[in-house]
């Protein structure tokens, strides 16, 4: 399994050096992030309580507090104390808020609005933007059984204060269709609709070719469109990862006592209880394993609604029979160590061919969007880090795009002058403050900071325009992240059906730093992976961090800039791309034959 780390959050879940005697935010974090709830809670604590703490970490620590009590213990009770002394602290308000609005949502139009209007007092329109985002999350959710048209109208008005730049974010997107299927606006819809995918001189991705045209929208919106037109928007909903809207726009229609028996009708009910189901039993299963608690009867659970669903009792029939009705694909069973369901709609499928080791292999990829569940880490991580992605039967890779989509824009952003760009300065020279051990088998944060900036730069300065930025910047963490990393697990599986879990994700990100051409965005993904956990994942990302400070100290006259006073293990990032290749390489088993490359059919 693939696991995508999204930088602005996640760069802070390392461990601070063991030197220190009272936890940092980074060593609090870290527990929590290895699912070491426990040790977590009583770090965050400590550190909510040190009057010598700075405001920021005791903000950072109750909301820390809060979560834990909220998401895993479903004690709302004692999360609103942890939120009121972090909105005290002055500090970070925005974060503070978008948790505490999750914790208790609006309860109305007028609370969303009054709501919406803190966002003004935000400290960067980046953040404001996840606020609003936050609010429209929760309101889309209640409009699921009331799409009153106060709250539709609300909804509209929390959309229109997202600024033009956040108004091009996946999330942002998502809900512009929402807000225009829910409005009756089939032109707003479709453009949203453009946007979200990304499509460029197309109206849809192949996937849909026989599910939609362009007066799909049209046909299904507006007082005169008749019932099959809304039925089979419907259906392009569900289909298309967008299950909330769908299910808001249904009964805004009255279609259950409109369609009555009609079987794309029925069809419909039977998906919006299977996701409720499935959403419940992994909520239930995922708070117990957050408390250690054994919750193996999840994938019981699992199997036994998709039976109900898909009508198949085997798992290779089930499948396909939830993909043929709602274009559903996932995988049950152990990630990471823990029972967990991952299960998105599939918006791009089509036949490519992995060449390395002198073999070739053709593959599927396959692309999901609108997850019902990602894994029990990713529910853990509420935000900080998702898994990515996974490689199957050593002839599929499944890409799960959202986390990838939402971040593309977001770099550029960082890549121009900016208050995210000012931000991610000020993170970097925080991080760079609490680095001080050397010891190269430990998290160093400050390092993966600087090298996703560097990285970020490097793509801005080859692609200066934000349409050639956009697509560079996707290709590239596509590249590593997708077809170079999951495309090694799939030669790998060629060569040895069952090698060990470490060996097999220590490899794959040899070759993402061996044929990267942006290396430093793989290096900063994996150096942020470095944790006290031992998972592959942990494993692998230590064992290369390890490999890049040995070949510092042995070779400490060819790294520019190199500070003798200075651990190695905080100075990675002045090695130059060809030197950081040049190690992984040399580390591969498959030495000068490890290149991968994926093309398409």
């Amino acid at each position: 399994m693939r696991s995508l780390l999204l930088a602005s959050l996640a760069l802070i879940a390392a461990l601070a050096p063991a030197a220190q005697a009272a936890p940092s935010i980074a060593e609090a974090q870290a527990h929590y992030m290895g699912n070491r709830v426990a040790q977590a809670e009583s770090a965050f604590a400590e550190i909510a309580d040190d009057p010598a703490a700075s405001p920021r970490d005791r903000s950072a620590s109750e909301r820390a507090l809060a979560r834990i009590a909220w998401l895993i213990d479903d004690r709302a009770d004692l999360a609103r104390p942890h939120v009121a002394r972090a909105l005290a602290t002055g500090t970070d308000l925005c974060l503070t808020r978008s948790l505490a609005v999750r914790i208790d949502p609006p309860s109305g139009p007028q609370a969303l609005l009054a709501a919406a209007e803190l966002a003004a007092a935000c400290d960067d329109p980046q953040r404001a933007d996840s606020y609003r985002v936050a609010l429209l999350d929760l309101v889309l959710e209640r409009m699921r059984s009331d799409p009153a048209d106060a709250w539709v109208a609300a909804y509209g008005q929390v959309l229109a204060q997202v600024v033009p730049e956040g108004a091009q974010s996946q999330p942002a997107l998502h809900h512009r269709l929402a807000y225009a299927v829910l409005d009756g606006d089939a032109v707003a819809a479709l453009t949203a609709w453009r946007g979200y995918f990304w499509l460029e001189g197309r109206d849809m991705p192949p996937v849909f070719a026989d599910r939609f045209d362009s007066e799909v929208f049209p046909q299904g919106l507006g007082p005169s469109a008749s019932l099959a037109g809304r039925l089979r928007l419907v259906d392009l909903l569900i289909r298309s990862g967008f299950g909330h809207a769908a299910e808001a726009f249904a009964t805004q229609q009255a279609l259950a006592e409109r369609a009555g028996d009609d079987p794309s009708w029925i069809s419909a009910q039977t998906y919006f209880a299977l996701r409720r189901d499935l959403t419940a039993a992994e909520l239930a299963a995922n708070r117990r394993m957050a408390r250690g608690q054994d919750a193996t009867d999840f994938i019981a659970a699992v199997r036994s609604l998709g039976q109900q669903a898909s009508g198949e009792t085997e798992p290779g029939p089930m499948l396909a029979a939830l993909g043929e009705r709602w274009g559903l694909y996932g995988s049950v069973g152990t990630t990471s160590g823990y029972p967990s369901l991952h299960l998105g709609h599939i918006v791009q499928d089509d036949r490519r061919e992995v060449r390395g080791f002198g073999d070739a292999a053709p593959i599927r990829y396959i692309a999901l969007e609108g997850m019902i569940a990602n894994g029990f880490e990713t529910w853990l991580w509420d935000g900080a880090a998702a898994a990515g992605g996974w490689a199957s039967g050593g002839d599929t890779i499944i890409q799960i795009r959202p986390g990838y989509a939402d971040g593309v824009p977001a770099a550029w952003t960082i890549s121009r002058p900016s208050p995210a760009r000012e931000e991610a300065l000020a993170n970097i020279a925080r991080l760079e403050a609490q680095d001080t051990s050397g010891d190269p088998a430990a998290p160093h944060p400050s390092v993966p900071a600087r090298l996703r900036l560097q990285g970020i730069d490097a793509v801005a300065t080859a692609h200066p325009d934000r349409r050639g930025f956009l697509a560079a910047y996707w290709d590239a963490i596509l590249g590593y992240s997708i077809f170079l990393h999951e495309g090694r697990h799939v030669l790998d599986q060629r060569l040895d059906p069952a090698p060990p879990a470490d060996q097999f994700e220590y490899r794959a990100k040899l070759t993402e730093l061996g044929y990267s051409p942006h290396v430093r965005l793989p290096l900063a993904t994996i150096l942020s992976g470095v944790t006290g956990a031992d998972n592959p994942h942990a494993v692998g990302n230590r064992r290369v961090q390890e490999a890049l400070t040995a070949w510092i100290e042995a070779n400490p006259d060819e790294v520019a800039g190199y500070d003798p006073a200075r651990p190695a293990v905080l100075q990675i990032d002045k090695l130059s791309d060809e030197q950081i290749r040049a190690v992984a390489r040399a580390l591969d088993p498959q030495g000068p034959d490890g290149r991968i490359t994926v093309t398409a059919d």
